[in-house]
C-alpha cells in the first residue's frame, strides 16, 4: 500500500507540472516536518525522564544529550524553514 502511495505521488506531482524549484521546496517542507516529528518525539522523552522517579542528578545527566539535539534540531528547522521562504 505504502509503495503505491509512493506511485501515485509521483504521478501527482508529474500531472501538476512542478518546476524543480517546486520539488525542492517539497522536498524542504517534507524533511521539515520529519525533523519536527523528532522534536517532538525528543519532548516527549524529556517530559518521561523528569516525570520518572529518579534522582534529580539523574534526570540532569540524562537530559544533557537530548537538550543538544534539541538544540540542534531547532537549528535545522530554522534553516529549512528560510531555505523555504526564500
Amino acid at each position: 500500500m505504502h509503495r503505491w502511495l509512493n506511485c501515485q505521488h509521483a504521478v501527482d506531482t508529474e500531472m501538476l507540472g512542478l518546476t524543480e524549484q517546486d520539488k525542492k521546496k517539497l522536498a524542504l517542507q517534507k524533511e521539515k516536518e520529519f525533523n519536527e516529528q523528532k522534536l517532538q518525539g525528543i519532548y516527549k522523552t524529556q517530559y518521561s525522564i523528569t516525570d520518572s522517579p529518579w534522582p534529580n542528578h539523574v534526570c540532569i545527566q540524562k537530559m544533557k544529550p537530548l537538550k543538544e539535539q534539541e538544540k540542534q534540531l531547532k537549528a535545522k528547522i530554522s534553516e529549512l524553514e528560510a531555505e523555504i521562504w526564500s
